[in-house]
């Protein structure tokens, strides 16, 4: 399985995570900061922890390939309104993960993924991570 593969079936598996726990909530949840928040489940954690191992093991693959592709995935994972607000904030924050593979990118991948996270991202609602992405894929 190559990395693309095992990225779709990282999502794959949190999505299943975030229906399991969106079923299990109680309506009250999290409201005025009582009962368990979704944002704290540890889902989060697991998925943050898996994409973290993946991007560091194609970062110890010289001949890593599928790179962009896999970051292609996370960026409109991050902006699919099909997932949470909770779970798509996860999926933001874990594009830090392929910030050291950047440089392995192909300067037509960088753009082209620049040119994505632009329309995708608007400037003014970055996070300074994907500010750092963005920056990055510009270079």
């Amino acid at each position: 399985m190559d990395y693309m593969e095992r990225l779709q079936a990282l999502l794959a598996d949190y999505r299943a995570d975030i229906d399991r726990l969106e079923r299990s909530r109680k309506p009250t949840d999290g409201l005025l900061g009582f009962g368990k928040k979704p944002g704290d489940d540890a889902c989060h954690d697991k998925m943050d922890e898996r994409v973290r191992a993946l991007a560091d093991e194609m970062a110890a693959d010289p001949d890593a390939d599928g790179i962009a592709p896999a970051l292609r995935l996370l960026l409109n994972a991050g902006t699919d309104e099909t997932w949470p607000d909770h779970a798509r904030w996860m999926l933001l924050a874990q594009q830090r993960h392929f910030l050291p593979l950047i440089p392995r990118l192909s300067a037509g991948e960088r753009a082209e993924l620049a040119a994505l996270y632009d329309s995708l991202y608007p400037r003014r609602l970055r996070l300074p991570v994907q500010k750092q992405l963005a920056k990055a894929l510009k270079r």
